[in-house]
């Protein structure tokens, strides 16, 4: 049953890698980026996790010795799908994953085999530690949504990249540095792989991305202001009173903002959107919108429902609670006239989105607590856009902290008053 499980999550992996990939830039990437992109999967992804994948592999070859050969055709077929043209050359590309996963496999086996017992200890040490490495990257995205599965934060990757390759760069730096910095400080090591300290750097590194102008200040900014949140966050859970959530990244993308609007005034982005007041409200819009926009994803459809399947295969409770977060904001927003294009595009949708995950379970009592703080970020969303203020999750965090308060108060005079009685 154990290997049969591992087989099915290489095989998910090699799809997600192999296979859409192609998809994601043959589809969503701009045409000057395209070449760059196809060059960096070809030459360096593909055989990268052609090598991971052969080199596991060779620790159960009975089993899984044909895994390198359906990388390969995973590869082939996704090429000559999505590229629209029959290259002889990707057959050679597929060959040669083919050729470095049967040698990495077979490396393993030798490794195995010998008496040399330092080198392996050497080898697979630092192999432990590149998974070790790889799983906290994908729990670090994933727990920006508070899902503690490396699938589901890799296919949320997948899901920026159908909007912006950009941001996936920056995401991946910010998660990246944020947890780099946790591990060099000492912190503790099994927070660090369960991704705590990333994905408030991920989150801060796409910031960086949305609010500075320039490709160079935004990659700076984004290292630097994952560095700060990862600081931020280690001294908010010195206390043990309240969660810290996203109010790392609030503060650090609050303090950088601050800064580049005092000193470098010309770092930060202009906006020229127009606005169609015109717009009607459509439900599967604001739906789509209200949960890719907890990862600034306001414009791509296809990247919310990427969002929301893989929330579902971590949790399926946590799906329900994503849509119900997200669609639930829209009656409130419509009485207290919101703008529909607003709505649509899921400004009023996100906060309640994590609200909703943060608190709701499968008990009726916590759906109501999770209902209230929905429509109190709601409320503080709408008060924050009318004021000018640049909210990120803070709605979310404000109201998620509330809720705790409220409920250990009525907790506390239910027990004074049935002690009386």
């Amino acid at each position: 049953m154990g290997s049969r499980r591992i087989i099915t999550t290489w095989i998910t992996v090699t799809v997600a890698v192999m296979f859409a990939l192609p998809f994601c830039v043959a589809r969503f990437a701009p045409a000057d980026a395209g070449m760059a992109l196809c060059m960096i999967i070809f030459f360096i992804v593909n055989p990268v996790y052609s090598a991971i994948l052969g080199f596991c592999c060779g620790k159960n070859i009975r089993q899984m010795w044909n895994l390198p050969l359906v990388s390969s055709v995973a590869f082939l077929a996704g090429a000559w799908l999505f590229f629209d043209i029959k290259e002889a050359w990707f057959i050679i590309y597929a060959s040669v994953y083919l050729i470095i996963g049967w040698a990495a496999m077979g490396a393993h086996k030798y490794l195995i085999s010998q008496n040399s017992s330092n080198i392996q200890e050497s080898i697979m040490n630092k192999y432990n530690f590149m998974c070790k490495a790889f799983i906290a990257l994908g729990r670090g995205i994933g727990q920006i949504m508070f899902q503690k599965n490396a699938i589901s934060g890799y296919l949320m990757l997948i899901g920026i990249f159908c909007n912006s390759w950009t941001l996936v760069i920056l995401a991946i730096i910010g998660c990246a540095v944020g947890t780099s910095t946790a591990y060099i400080a000492g912190y503790d090591r099994k927070e660090i792989k369960d991704g705590l300290y990333g994905f408030n750097g991920a989150l801060s590194g796409m910031a960086a991305g949305i609010f500075l102008s320039g490709s160079i200040p935004a990659f700076i900014a984004a290292m630097l202001t994952s560095v700060l949140s990862t600081f931020i966050t280690k001294l908010i859970n010195r206390q043990k009173i309240m969660p810290g959530l996203t109010a790392p990244f609030i503060f650090a993308v609050w303090i950088m903002l601050a800064i580049c609007t005092w000193c470098f005034p010309e770092m930060l982005s202009m906006s020229n959107k127009s606005i169609d007041t015109t717009e009607c409200i459509s439900w599967l819009k604001a739906l789509s919108l209200g949960i890719g926009q907890v990862m600034f994803q306001g414009s791509s459809l296809v990247t919310g429902l990427i969002f929301l399947g893989a929330i579902a295969i971590n949790s399926r409770t946590n799906a329900l609670y994503t849509i119900i977060g997200a669609l639930l904001p829209i009656p409130l927003t419509l009485i207290l006239g919101a703008e529909n294009v607003s709505i649509n595009e899921g400004l009023f949708g996100y906060n309640g989105v994590l609200c909703a995950i943060a608190i709701g379970t499968k008990s009726l009592k916590n759906f109501g607590w999770s209902v209230f703080a929905i429509f109190l970020s709601t409320l503080l969303q709408l008060w924050g856009i009318h004021k000018g203020i640049t909210t990120l999750t803070a709605p979310f965090v404000i109201s998620v902290w509330a809720t705790i308060l409220l409920r250990k108060l009525l907790d506390k005079v239910c027990s004074k008053s049935s002690r009386k009685q």
